[in-house]
């Protein structure tokens, strides 16, 4: 803040004025991240309509009651007179971390164009560049604070439910066909015989050696996240050091100095860019986090719900 006052003015700022607009900045900051971290759990709310039921004790369960719920669906719409809607998928995790950090790189970026922190009361495209960009680094600040814990909890929660972890370690892999008639029907078959079902005991049976699943260790797991956050802090301070050293350069000992002087200091604006093109690097790896278990099952159910919808079009 001080060092881009200090451009607008092309002097030094008083030292107290600058202290009080970047706590002011601050203050929005905060207040920022506070209210983008209570909006933050309703986007990824999850829509209790693709969640599992407790009667889903096997694919073919969970199948009869989603054909049973999308024709009560579809007639609840015909009486009234309107479409069949299907849930939405909520915002995923990753999506959302994403974008935040891409909004952090966007923002660092844009520091090539702030050169103004005060400039009128009735001029908003000018006037407080700088303390907008810093209330907006809140966003990032409170997603960096909430999706990664979310990500992980949930993933600990769903390899620590041993219905679901059972569940999906006995599911067999086949594909499931919702309504292709067979061109030849054996009549020594019972058609009433649950195939699928049938076919995924078997599966259960052929493999009585099965090693149990053993529960994830919650502290094991956040003790390598909180050692993924501190390991480049080290890096990134020495980075940034070495940035302050060439850009702003070293102070002249003959030249009295407080600490307050940024006219001609430059080294802060470089160092947010130097973090916005790391987050760009960041972006890409949180792309390759997969979806949790609970968001790959809610869009699987979604997909066979749009299937039924289709299925039971005239």
């Amino acid at each position: 803040m001080g060092q881009v006052m200090a451009y607008e003015y092309q002097k030094e700022p008083d030292p107290e004025f600058a202290t009080r607009t970047g706590e002011f900045a601050m203050l929005l900051y905060s207040i920022v991240g506070v209210i983008t971290g209570t909006i933050l759990p309703h986007l990824a709310s999850r829509d209790r309509r693709l969640l599992a039921f407790n009667e889903d004790i096997d694919e073919d369960a969970e199948l009869a009651r989603l054909r049973h719920t999308v024709r009560e669906w579809r007639a609840d719409a015909a009486r009234q007179g309107k479409p069949l809607r299907l849930p939405i998928m909520p915002f995923l995790l990753r999506n959302i971390w994403t974008g935040a950090l891409l909004l952090f790189s966007l923002l660092t970026f844009s520091t090539l164009f702030i050169s103004t922190v005060v400039q009128g009361m009735l001029s908003l495209t000018l006037r407080l560049q700088a303390t907008i960009f810093i209330s907006l680094v809140g966003v990032c600040w409170a997603v960096a604070m909430w999706v990664p814990f979310a990500i992980i909890m949930e993933v600990l929660k769903d390899g620590s439910s041993p219905n679901s972890t059972a569940l999906a370690a006995r599911r067999p892999s086949h594909t499931r066909v919702l309504s292709t008639p067979p061109a030849i029907r054996r009549p020594q078959i019972d058609e009433r015989q649950p195939l699928l079902r049938r076919r995924s005991f078997e599966a259960y049976a052929s493999n009585p050696d099965e090693i149990p699943i053993a529960p994830m260790a919650g502290g094991t797991v956040l003790g390598i996240h909180n050692l993924a956050i501190v390991m480049p802090q080290f890096v990134v301070a020495l980075v940034t050091s070495a940035i302050f050293r060439v850009v702003d350069g070293t102070t002249n000992p003959d030249e009295p100095t407080d600490g307050h002087t940024y006219l001609g200091k430059t080294g802060v604006g470089w160092v947010l860019r130097f973090g916005g093109l790391m987050t760009l690097f960041g972006a890409l790896i949180v792309r390759r986090v997969s979806p949790t278990p609970t968001e790959k099952a809610m869009r699987r159910r979604l997909g066979e719900m749009q299937l039924l919808r289709e299925e039971t079009n005239p």
